[in-house]
């Protein structure tokens, strides 16, 4: 693992643990096995250590939700395949998904850093500019759309992470499906 990593996965651990504030620049030196004058060569402040590990989770987020979402052949299939993955990313990144409940409306959060994750998410936007056009999904303003469908499924994953053997039940995760489809389908 380089550097940069060690120091994101460190400071992802501690910043969801102790909290932004109660998390010296030290610490995350010492968990990450670097000296502080190393983490500082990468990231001059605290803050800008946090935004980027802002961004960082959010590009493994937006990698793992589109993965095979075109092979799909309706777009209420493809949808599910994009909600699928959001799920799966939150089962196999509990401590991605609890930074983005911790923080993603922290001040600590920038709002370059709010603009440029949002960036990220062009082809979910894209997809759900898809949906509108065949009539499939109500016409809404695209961030309320896009955070609309976050926090329900950010509910979802909390659920899932509370209740695991209720991940593991199709029927149930067909349910959790079907309710976020029901919400913004037109």
């Amino acid at each position: 693992m380089e550097t940069k990593e060690k120091i994101l996965t460190a400071a992802l651990k501690l910043f969801v643990e102790k909290g932004f504030n109660e998390t010296p620049t030290s610490l995350i030196s010492k968990e990450a096995g670097v000296a502080t004058g190393t983490l500082f060569h990468h990231y001059q402040t605290k803050e800008q250590l946090i935004n980027s590990l802002y961004l960082h989770c959010k590009e493994r987020l937006v990698r793992l939700m589109m993965e095979g979402v075109y092979d799909q052949p309706s777009f209420r299939a493809k949808m599910k395949r994009m909600w699928e993955n959001i799920i799966r990313w939150g089962m196999r990144y509990p401590m991605d998904y609890q930074f983005f409940m911790q923080f993603s409306y922290s001040s600590y959060i920038s709002e370059k850093t709010h603009d440029q994750g949002f960036m990220m998410f062009s082809d979910m936007n894209r997809f759900f500019q898809e949906g509108t056009n065949l009539e499939l999904v109500k016409k809404m303003d695209p961030e309320l759309l896009l955070s609309m469908v976050s926090s329900m499924t950010m509910t979802q994953i909390q659920y899932f992470l509370q209740h695991p053997g209720k991940y593991e039940s199709a029927d149930v995760r067909d349910q959790a499906f079907n309710l976020l489809w029901d919400s913004f389908r037109n």
